[in-house]
Formats: C-alpha cells, sequence, structure tokens
C-alpha cells in the first residue's frame, strides 16, 4: 500500500492509502500478538516481530497525522479551513 501510496493522484489519495496501510500493519501487530502470546514459533523472534509491528504502526499514524495536518484536512478528509468558515446554526 505504501508504493500505491507513493504514486497517489492527490493528498487526499495519499491519505487514504496510507490509511489502508495503517489499518494492515494494526492487523499484522494483533496476530502477530496473539501468535506470541500462544507461544507459537520462537518466543525471542516473536517478540522482536511484534516490536517490529508496533514501530511501523507508529510511524504510519505519524504519517497520516502529519500529511492531514499540513493538508489542513480532519479525520474524516474533510477541510478544517471550510469548516472554520461554516457558521453555526
Amino acid at each position: 500500500m505504501l508504493e500505491e501510496a507513493r504514486a497517489a493522484e492527490s493528498k487526499r489519495d495519499f491519505i487514504s492509502k496510507c490509511c489502508i496501510a495503517l489499518k494492515e500493519a494494526r492487523e499484522s501487530h494483533v496476530r502477530l500478538r496473539v501468535c506470541c502470546r500462544s507461544r507459537l514459533g520462537p518466543n525471542e523472534e516473536g517478540h522482536n516481530l511484534v516490536d517490529e509491528a508496533n514501530q511501523i504502526v507508529s510511524i504510519l499514524t505519524t504519517i497520516v497525522r502529519n500529511t492531514r495536518k499540513k493538508a489542513g484536512l480532519n479525520k474524516t478528509g474533510r477541510n478544517l479551513r471550510q469548516l472554520a468558515r461554516i457558521p453555526n446554526s
């Protein structure tokens, strides 16, 4: 997904693809934790993989957060500058 994000057509497209990569990384992190707690495979290797997956999740979270901030978008993809101009009813 990150390779696709590099070729994104817009900031929103980039963010969308990074969010998908983040979801996949979180899913992998959970599965690795389950395998580690179930004692499947070598213990040290399992802990190393869980740690690495956690680091990947952290990196992707930072990429998404910073890109949204720079683009002026909130979590739903709406432009924060435009939302600030909408009067409250």
